[in-house]
């Protein structure tokens, strides 16, 4: 069996981003499963990953000119405090993403940071110990996913597309860990409700979707999330539905 790629760099800081260690891998299959065995406050960066994996399992192309690193972050109990991490992180990445010039950037619930029907990044957060976290986070800078699988053309947009001179990968990481840090402080001490008016802005128009739940497939107009994190879902008769993240499977926009 062949040895486990090795961490060739760190940790190190970065101006930006003070109370981080950074770590780099030249190549890892998984971020997130090598950053597992991390301390808090630890960030491992890898120039591609053979193995990258998105929520339920998906594979994300993860080939060079991308950002693709994985943060650790503590998690107090009780651990059910924490379910709403991933938006989170999102709004960490869409602020540090505007504070460069991009404009037009969506939520779509839970994961993805979106331009329009394009995907910019993408966020998994996976849970290996009690105390903390494992953030994926895949962003699209100057990387080609198309050219690695040509099935996912027209999906994609990366800053590349958006900007005139996109951000070095060090500057970018610096604006997303500083920018997560704050926010994760602020979702300690004030839970949801400290930063739900702002995630309920980032939605973008309302959009009908398919939910796949553990009961069944439901549909209806996403309406944003309630101070629980549980998604709100108003079907045609005008009614709104309240569903708790934990039955939700997936999300499908149509």
């Amino acid at each position: 069996m062949a040895a486990a790629p090795s961490i060739s760099a760190g940790p190190r800081s970065l101006p930006d981003a003070p109370g981080w260690e950074i770590l780099h891998a030249a190549v890892v299959d998984s971020t997130n499963d090598r950053a597992a065995a991390l301390p808090a406050w630890s960030c491992l960066v890898a120039d591609r990953q053979r193995a990258g994996r998105g929520r339920t399992g998906r594979a994300w192309v993860s080939d060079p000119g991308g950002l693709w690193c994985s943060a650790v972050v503590p998690t107090p109990a009780p651990a059910s405090v924490w379910t709403a991490l991933p938006l989170v992180a999102g709004l960490a990445v869409i602020q540090a993403v505007a504070a460069l010039g991009v404009q037009g950037q969506r939520l779509r619930w839970p994961n993805d940071i979106m331009i329009g029907n394009r995907k910019l990044a993408g966020i998994l957060v996976e849970r290996f110990h009690d105390d903390r976290v494992v953030i994926g986070m895949g962003l699209n800078i100057s990387n080609d996913p198309a050219r690695e699988d040509p099935t996912l053309s027209g999906i994609p947009i990366r800053l590349v597309d958006l900007l005139r001179t996109p951000p070095v990968r060090d500057r970018l990481l610096a604006a997303i860990l500083g920018q997560l840090r704050t926010l994760h402080g602020r979702f300690q001490v004030g839970g949801l409700a400290a930063i739900i008016a702002e995630l309920n802005t980032l939605w973008g128009e309302p959009r009908e979707v398919v939910l796949d739940t553990h009961d069944g497939t439901r549909s209806g107009r996403f309406a944003g999330i309630d101070l629980t994190g549980s998604l709100l879902l108003t079907g045609a008769d005008g009614t709104t539905a309240v569903l708790p993240p934990t039955e939700v499977r997936l999300l499908r926009e149509t």
